[in-house]
This record gives C-alpha cells, structure tokens and sequence, in this order.
C-alpha cells in the first residue's frame, strides 16, 4: 500500500467548500430530487459489509446515533477502520474549529475534547504500533488554546498542526488485500454514513452537538473525496456517484456549522443517499 494515503485541503478550504455547499448544491436540487437517488447502478454487497447502512427505522450506533468510535482492535489490521479513525478526529478538530470560530467557543472546545476522549486514546497505541507518530501533544495543545479562549488565529494554526499530523499518521495505514482506491471509498461511505445518522438525532431531539457532529463528517468527507475523487472515478463510476450524491445531499442538510437556521431536509433524504453509498462501496 502507498505511503501517501490522500491529500489533506487546507482547513481554511475545507470552509470556504462548506460554506458555499447550499449555493453549489442549488443547481442540483431538481435533479437530487426528481431521481430520489435512483441511477446509481448501485450493487447488492457480494459479502457482508462492516458499515452499518443507514436506514430510517433503526437506532442509530451508541447514544449519539452515529458518531460512535471505531473498533480500535481492528485498526491495525484493518486500513478501513484506520482511516476512519483519523478522519473522526479530523471531523471533531474541523466542526469544533468552524464553531469556535463562529463564536460559540464551548463547544469548539468540546470537539477537541471528544477528538481525544473518544478515538484518539483508543488507537495511540496502534499508531505506535504501525510507526507512526502519536500527535497527542497537538491536540492538548489545541485544547489548551481553546480552554483559554485564544484568538481564532491561534486556534486555526493549532487546528491545523492536528491535521498535519493526521495526514503523517494516514501514511502507515496498515496494508490489506483490497483495492487501495476501493479503501478510500468505502472510508468515505462511512463517513457520508454517519453524517447522516447525526443529522438524524439532531432533527429527532434538537441536539446541536449531534448536528456540530454531523458537519464534521461532512467536512471530513469533501476533503477525502477532494483527494480521490479522480481515482475513484476511475475505479467505479457508480461508486463515485453515489458518494458524490450522499455529499450533495448532506451538504444541503448542513450548510453551515451553525444549526440555527439550517433548512431542514427530511431525514429520509441523506438517510437513503447513506445507504446508497454504503451499497455502492461494499464490494471493496
């Protein structure tokens, strides 16, 4: 497997695409809606998938209906699992960033705490395992800035050191007998995946930490798929629309990190886009 696993957009892209996601997404809207995600060629799984597809009846994973963690046992065999790790920290570091910035510097700080608390601890030892560098100085250092309540400035440069250092870390990503393309498609589903189960807890109870989640997913995923895009192309067609049509549809859902506001989209919507993607992926 390739050393260099992706290439990270800068944070400060990473915003910019986001907030311009209702405008781009505008365009799309007829057509998102008259295909009800129909056309994507998307195939039955030819085995299990380790994702959970989302659906509109059952519960979401854990009490926060799709943030979840990873199986950290799993991560050092598993270039799935591994990623999906670094990219949940990363959708913390960029949702707490995007909402520190806005103003609201509680729950910036609270992302960074989650990043640490809910996946980091649990795969540092598999990053030492994989040779990779541990970056938990990175991000006591992005919530100590936070805790203190430092400039935006300050709070995006440590933000940013986070990323770097997870873009260092993606480079062990353990090898596997899968398509290493296949790989970052099917990190991607996951992600789309648990956007959409966050967006659903967030209509269900009002919950902005479950809508400041969701955001990040979104955010992890246009970055990763700003990376792959291409290749993903070029491997499955049928895949890579359907991730595309999960981010269109999700992007419409959270259009900014602020969820007062937000158009509400039916929950169903960026569920059955999950789903499809999660479909359309498994066979890698």
């Amino acid at each position: 497997m390739k050393r260099s696993r992706f290439v990270w957009v800068s944070l400060a892209a990473a915003t910019v695409t986001l907030a311009g996601a209702a405008d781009s997404t505008a365009e799309t809207r007829v057509d998102n809606k008259s295909n009800s995600n129909e056309g994507y060629g998307v195939r039955l799984p030819a085995q299990s998938s380790r994702i959970l597809v989302a659906d509109a009846i059952g519960g979401g994973e854990g009490g926060e209906g799709g943030e979840g963690g990873v199986e950290a046992a799993d991560a050092a065999s598993d270039p799935v699992v591994f990623l999906t790790a670094l990219d949940v920290i990363a959708a913390h570091v960029i949702a707490g960033r995007d909402i520190y910035d806005a103003g609201n510097r509680e729950a910036g700080t609270e992302m960074f705490a989650h990043a640490i608390s809910e996946i980091y601890v649990e795969i540092e030892s598999v990053l030492e395992e994989l040779g990779a560098s541990p970056f938990m100085d990175q991000l006591d250092r992005l919530l100590e800035l936070a805790g203190e309540q430092q400039p935006n400035a300050r709070i995006d440069e440590a933000a940013a050191a986070v990323m770097q250092a997870l873009d260092d870390a993606a480079g062990h990503a353990p090898a596997s007998g899968h398509d290493e393309i296949g790989v970052e498609a099917r990190v991607l589903a996951e992600l789309i995946d648990r956007a959409a189960r966050q967006y659903r807890v967030a209509q269900a109870d009002g919950s902005d930490e479950a809508y400041i989640d969701g955001y990040g997913f979104l955010a992890a995923a246009r970055l990763r798929f700003a990376g792959q895009r291409e290749a993903i192309e070029a491997l499955d067609q049928h895949a890579a629309a359907a991730i595309d049509n999960g981010i269109t549809v999700l992007g419409r859902a959270f259009p900014s990190v602020e969820k007062d506001g937000a158009a509400v989209v039916p929950v169903g919507e960026p569920l059955v886009a999950a789903s499809l993607a999660v479909l359309a992926t498994s066979r890698y």
